[in-house]
């Protein structure tokens, strides 16, 4: 049978802390986080299209990790070491999920704001 993967590991646990008061909140700071970054560059530089790829990326890189460990082709998760790539895993999820809070704000924004972008294409 095959190894699941690493990222469907790290969505499992994505949804632990909505059921565990203290770290709900430790949770929700990197969710903020994420949000005020992605932001803080979409409103002052108009682009902040790195960011969530950045996160993406990173959840790619512990896939590969994940996958090489599993063929035995490199040996970096030992033992208990699985829980800090999936708590790492997780960490990055709520930054990406910030970040998505924090574009829809921009959006928000800007579609509320008079004069602001409609969406048409002029």
């Amino acid at each position: 049978m095959a190894d699941p993967l690493i990222i469907l590991d790290c969505m499992v646990f994505w949804f632990y802390p909505w059921f565990h008061a203290p770290v709900l909140l430790v949770a929700m700071g990197f969710s903020l986080a994420g949000a005020a970054v992605q932001l803080f560059l979409l409103r002052r530089t108009g682009k902040a299209r790195w960011f969530p790829l950045l996160g993406a990326g990173i959840m790619a890189a512990l896939e590969v990790i994940y996958q090489l460990n599993q063929f035995h082709m490199i040996s970096t998760i030992q033992g208990h070491g699985i829980w800090n790539y999936i708590g790492f895993g997780v960490v990055v999820l709520y930054v990406l999920f910030g970040m998505l809070i924090g574009w829809l704000v921009s959006l928000a924004f800007d579609r509320l704001r008079p004069g602001g972008r409609t969406g048409q294409v002029p």
